[in-house]
């Protein structure tokens, strides 16, 4: 019997009809990835708000790499995991690699991107990679 169950989910697919699950490549280095980036920079997260499949996160930025000079920015992000969302919590601190949205919307982070938190970011050198970053309003 449960050899039948798990040649029936291998034929249907384990995610189920219409439902799929996030598959990213391994983000290039931080150089590389600062390049395809509309905008680099090392946040706290102060806001979440959820609406529909989308979370909006407000970010005061402490140090921007590429793409501004304000003190807060605002990104979007699929609410969930399987579609890539990336999972901020308020009071973290990341280093946010955002890509550009639709005209008029916010910049937008995934899973895929190479968006980690402070430590991860310290411990796999992008830091050191990218230098040192200026602070908002410079």
């Amino acid at each position: 019997m449960r050899v039948q169950l798990a040649v029936f989910l291998l034929v249907i697919g384990v995610t189920g009809p219409g439902l799929y699950a996030c598959s990213c490549k391994e983000p290039p280095p931080s150089k590389q990835a600062m390049e395809g980036s509309a905008a680099v920079c090392l946040v706290e997260v102060t806001k979440l708000e959820e609406e529909g499949q989308n979370r909006t996160v407000t970010l005061k930025v402490e140090k921007w790499w590429k793409g501004g000079d304000k003190e807060e920015l605002i990104v979007s992000t699929s609410k969930n995991g399987a579609s890539c969302g990336y999972g901020f919590e308020k009071g973290s601190k990341y280093l946010v690699y955002a890509n550009a949205g639709e005209k008029d919307k916010p910049l937008r982070v995934s899973l895929c991107s190479r968006t980690r938190t402070e430590k991860e970011a310290e411990k796999s050198g992008d830091f050191k990679e990218l230098g040192e970053g200026k602070a908002p309003g410079k």
